[in-house]
């Protein structure tokens, strides 16, 4: 139901969607232009060394004499495992040089997600005012309104989702690069059906805090987060299946899309899952605390169970 319900709030606000992209394209595009800025002057100064250059043209002689028939599959697939293991040590032997540009892509990165999380709190109180009093705002004015809070908040949650993240990526990989060893290609819908589980189940843990951020704005950052913790605690499970719906269609478009469209529908894909999450949030807010919400413009759903209501409790008392 809850589902449904996110999915009727998202097409009643589509232009949400388009205008998050365009937010998401000039944040990725900064991201990019700064890591090239960094990468692409020691690449190419690595590159440029003689002895790089030496196994750059010998893997192309051993290409072209593949594609000429002078040598086999078996005898091509030898030496250019040798080529590639010898430029792979070869680029690596440079140990400065690459962890600086580790490091720097790195902070960078923490940067890019700082500046994709601001648009986290704006985006949940435009859909909020929506869902409440069918009112609609544009991004900017409420990414303006909302820009201190945000900056505190994304601060925060960039600290506390890193480390999150890197344990579900170890944890993914670990069980991926073992279950290949037994069982080969079923290791992948494995890996991906626990990813999908562990980010559903991360994300529920913290599903409450930004409405919880928008409805007591005289909290702190920090006592909201705690407090969203303990309100959400007995909606968990409902929050979980509704992320990895959410999750589940995302990576199942991705994986779906990618080739067919050249990558292009990755540009929508990936707000449309921002949306959807901000939305999954919202809901599971207004169910907790009972409260009434808009799915469209015409529809208003009451989440006080019926025998609760005020008119069925007055019918009751006559």
């Amino acid at each position: 139901m809850e589902f449904k319900q996110s999915t009727s709030i998202m097409f009643s606000n589509f232009s949400l969607v388009f205008k998050l992209l365009l937010y998401v394209l000039i944040v990725t595009l900064i991201f990019v232009s700064l890591v090239s800025a960094i990468v692409i002057p020691v690449f190419r100064q690595i590159t440029a060394a003689e002895s790089m250059g030496y196994l750059v043209d010998n893997t192309r002689d051993h290409v072209q004499t593949f594609l000429q028939g002078n040598s086999s599959i078996m005898s091509t697939y030898e030496v250019l495992k040798v080529d590639i293991i010898a430029i792979w040590e070869t680029f690596f032997s440079a140990g400065g040089a690459i962890a600086a540009v580790c490091i720097g892509v790195f902070i960078l990165y923490i940067l890019y997600k700082f500046l994709l999380s601001l648009s986290f709190m704006p985006t949940s109180d435009i859909l909020n005012n929506f869902m409440s009093s069918n009112l609609r705002y544009g991004f900017l004015s409420n990414f303006t309104l909302n820009i201190r809070r945000s900056v505190k908040f994304s601060l925060l949650s960039v600290l506390i989702f890193l480390p999150i993240d890197a344990a579900i990526i170890v944890t993914v990989g670990s069980l991926f690069i073992g279950a290949w060893q037994i069982i080969k290609v079923f290791a992948l819908p494995i890996a991906l059906v626990v990813g999908i589980f562990l980010c559903s189940f991360r994300q529920s843990l913290f599903a409450g805090w930004i409405p919880r951020l928008l409805f007591h704005p005289e909290e702190k950052i920090f006592e909201a987060l705690k407090k969203s913790y303990i309100e959400t605690k007995y909606y968990r499970k409902t929050l979980i299946a509704a992320f990895a719906i959410v999750y589940f269609i995302y990576w199942a478009l991705t994986g779906a899309l990618t080739a067919s469209t050249f990558g292009l529908m990755l540009l929508i894909i990936r707000p449309m899952n921002f949306v959807m999450t901000r939305i999954v949030e919202l809901v599971g807010y207004y169910k907790i605390n009972r409260m009434r919400f808009y799915t469209d413009a015409n529809t208003v759903v009451d989440t006080v169970a019926v025998g609760l209501r005020e008119e069925n409790q007055e019918k009751i008392n006559q």
